[in-house]
């Protein structure tokens, strides 16, 4: 029996139409159904529905009624793929059974409940009063899912694209730039003699910074110097504080001092500008030792203390390659480069300093000795030195003040003339033996007669690579000469003054400005050329 009408009928199909509003219901059933469910048109897809609307609306029709019973309200085919899963009218199921909804989600868009008892809402629990239809939802759900599926993978990629981009900015302008400056933070305290890059120009606030750092950095290892730095970095702690209450460290060096001469009148006459007058003669000292191996320690006014360190272990006195000979070729140069340099004699040519010095122009003297020392920090938290304790230290400071007794450039001592190659051992020669104030131990004292300087730029001074460094700058003195005097020196030695006085003065006639010939002459003279009774083979030095 149908339900839902006012009368009742059981014979009501589409092929036998008539107004009966029973069948009226269920021609409008079968429409629905048909709109609604996709099955009935994989049949009709030969019909083109555009061309050909009502042929292919009768064949959907035609394909519901061979499925759907009129007289029982039954459907034959598979209720679980249509759209439309099941329809109750009152307590009689009019479209398949509640069974094909089991599989589907039940929520206001899928199940519609029609309550025929408007006045009394709690009459629609009564499964009579009531009809429901429930609609598969599946398709809607499946691409809603796809939609939403595409919405978090983009969110989720343009939230990984702006993590990306945003980590990539944080490492490129912060991460990086902290950590390179940790970085350089951390090699200085562990190397503060480590090679600092430069680095290329940035409008960033860390780039500034990073700059900044690294100007610091190179401002102390100036400061300090490569001896220096080495010796602070020794006595910073883990954690960065600098104890100067730590104990030195014992090595081997040959220890270089030079003077400029006659530098309290250039200071008196220079004033303000006697500092561009000694940091460029610091200039000129300081690269001829560097490049020579050495390192420049100490600037004292103006005095320079430079070293060259010696391999831990290394023979002193003995040859050791060619850092003696790097040492005393710096020293040559230096005293070359300084008499050569056009800004220095500008200075010199100040009418205050001619009218004190005429004629003056830059000389120094320089001291080399080798030996022990114990390098360290030295001073407190206020105030610290890095520099060289010992006296071999200060046999190197008075070998250069004895350049003033012996009117020399270059002053060295044995155990450093020894430590030369052959080759420049031949250069220099021996020009008298004493004991120095504050020391018992004679030693012979050797020098290197510096040439005379014609060149008024440091250009015209510069030396040609391709040759010998010794050829271009050899002695003033001849081979001939430096043996000659070398006899004169052993027969002064051996205590026949006399004989040593016969070849002196043939020296001096040779070459009268000769210093050491001048001074050897002069104290054998002081004993009218007789070697004192007590004589020992040396003399003692009585000038610091």
């Amino acid at each position: 029996a149908v339900v839902g009408c006012g009368q009742v009928r059981s014979n009501c199909s589409p092929a036998r139409p008539t107004n009966d509003t029973t069948c009226h219901f269920n021609m409008y059933l079968r429409n629905v159904i048909v709109d609604h469910n996709d099955e009935f048109g994989v049949p009709c897809q030969h019909i083109d529905e555009e061309a050909y609307p009502d042929e292919h609306r009768a064949c959907l029709l035609a394909q519901f009624d061979q499925m759907y019973d009129y007289e029982t309200y039954k459907f034959r085919g598979n209720c679980g793929n249509q759209t439309m899963r099941y329809l109750r009218v009152l307590n009689a199921d009019v479209f398949c059974n509640e069974e094909a909804t089991y599989s589907l989600r039940t929520s206001p868009t899928e199940k519609v409940d029609i309550c025929h008892h408007n006045s009394d809402r709690s009459a629609c629990d009564d499964i009579d009063a009531s009809s429901r239809v429930v609609f598969s939802n599946i398709p809607y759900a499946q691409g809603q899912a796809v939609v939403n599926i595409v919405q978090v993978t983009f969110i989720i990629a343009l939230l990984w694209i702006s993590s990306y981009l945003f980590q990539k900015d944080a490492d490129r302008l912060v991460i990086r730039p902290l950590s390179k400056m940790a970085k350089l933070v951390q090699g200085l305290s562990t190397n503060p003699l480590a090679r600092i890059e430069e680095s290329e120009g940035g409008e960033y606030e860390t780039d500034f910074v990073e700059r900044a750092l690294k100007k610091f950095g190179k401002l102390l290892q100036i400061a300090f110097g490569e001896a220096g730095s080495e010796i602070i970095g020794k006595n910073l702690g883990a954690d960065g504080d600098l104890n100067p209450m730590i104990a030195g460290r014992k090595m081997s060096a040959i220890f270089g001092f030079a003077i400029v001469r006659n530098f309290t009148d250039c200071t008196e006459c220079l004033q303000e500008d006697v500092m561009v007058f000694v940091n460029t003669i610091a200039d000129i000292v300081h690269r001829a030792v560097k490049e020579n191996e050495g390192a420049p320690n100490k600037n004292i006014g103006e005095a320079f203390l430079m070293a060259w360190r010696l391999p831990d272990g290394a023979d002193i006195g003995g040859p050791i390659g060619t850092i003696a000979d790097s040492a005393l070729k710096s020293f040559v140069r230096a005293c070359l480069e300084v008499q050569a340099s056009e800004e220095l004699r500008k200075m010199t040519e100040h009418p205050k300093i001619q009218e004190r010095l005429p004629g003056y122009r830059v000389t120094m003297g320089f001291g080399l000795h080798v030996g022990w020392a114990i390098e360290g920090a030295i001073g407190s938290m206020l105030k610290i030195d890095a520099s060289y304790l010992s006296p071999n230290v200060n046999m190197a400071a008075r070998l250069e003040s004895g350049t003033h007794q012996f009117h020399v450039d270059i002053l060295m001592s044995e155990t450093f003339y020894n430590m030369l190659s052959t080759d420049v051992k031949y250069l220099c020669r021996r020009i008298d033996r004493v004991t120095v104030k504050g020391s018992v131990q004679p030693m012979s004292l050797y020098t290197y007669d510096v040439p005379p300087c014609h060149a008024n730029t440091l250009v015209e001074l510069a030396a040609d690579d391709s040759l010998d460094f010794w050829d271009q700058f050899k002695p003033r003195t001849k081979p001939a000469y430096r043996i000659e005097y070398a006899n004169a020196v052993q027969l002064y030695l051996d205590g026949k003054w006399q004989e040593s006085r016969e070849i002196v003065n043939k020296c001096l006639a040779e070459w009268p400005d000769d210093g050491p010939a001048s001074v050897l002459l002069e104290v054998m003279q002081g004993h009218n050329f007789e070697a004192p009774e007590n004589w020992k083979g040396f003399r003692e030095l009585t000038n610091k």
